[in-house]
């Protein structure tokens, strides 16, 4: 079994060329974790998940940085947003099937690892990581503060929407880089214009947070004990 994922993520590589080869292994990798699933089988899902890998870190070392490419700045975007995208759906799966698992007979539930058991956040983390370094790399040094700030306001509302701690705090670490950006580089580096949009933005959103967690601090405590 694992000698043939092996053989079709050597044939994605090899067909679809450096740039591209991260969108089939996104797809793939959906597709192995749909069917462990669907066949109750933690070898698909584990190597789901070893390919989810691959495809973050190569994404990150080579499709940002494809000077052969002539895409440019839209490839590199396409090519990151479908590969995010694909990270996204593997979490929504993971969600649905977490919920679907419930109903099961004991004696059919699957005795998972701590990573399978949380493959929802796995999969969350890895496109909200993918998300945040594209914006790194596309978005101009005077827009970034509030570029990660609305993916961290994104991310903290989808975590509060699925349960997923995790997410929440992959979200409130955002918040903080953010934060110290705000301070350390962007009070200093930027003009009065962007300067000011970073601050109001980032303070805008914080109170945001501040005020869904305290709206639903019930039901967070509640699913953090559970």
């Amino acid at each position: 079994m694992y000698l043939g994922t092996l053989l079709g993520v050597l044939l994605i590589r090899f067909e679809m060329g450096r740039v591209l080869a991260t969108v089939g292994w996104a797809v793939f990798m959906l597709a192995l974790y749909t069917l462990g699933e669907w066949r109750r089988n933690e070898d698909l899902r584990w190597q789901s998940y070893l390919l989810g890998l691959l495809t973050l870190s190569r994404c990150w070392a080579t499709n940002f940085f494809i000077p052969e490419s002539l895409a440019g700045a839209f490839g590199r975007v396409t090519s990151g947003s479908l590969v995010a995208a694909g990270f996204f759906a593997a979490m929504l799966l993971s969600k649905l099937q977490s919920r679907s698992t419930t109903s099961l007979a004991p004696g059919h539930k699957l005795t998972l690892s701590y990573i399978d058991q949380h493959s929802a956040s796995y999969f969350s983390i890895a496109g909200g990581f993918l998300v945040a370094l594209l914006i790194f790399y596309e978005v101009s040094g005077r827009m970034l503060t509030a570029a990660w700030s609305i993916e961290a306001a994104i991310l903290l509302a989808v975590g509060l929407a699925i349960r997923d701690t995790w997410l929440r705090l992959f979200s409130l670490g955002l918040f903080g880089i953010c934060i110290v950006k705000v301070f350390v580089y962007d009070i200093a580096a930027l003009s009065t214009p962007y300067r000011i949009l970073s601050f109001v933005l980032l303070g805008v959103l914080l109170v945001g947070a501040s005020w869904i967690y305290t709206r639903f601090r019930a039901r967070i405590v509640s699913h953090l004990g559970t």
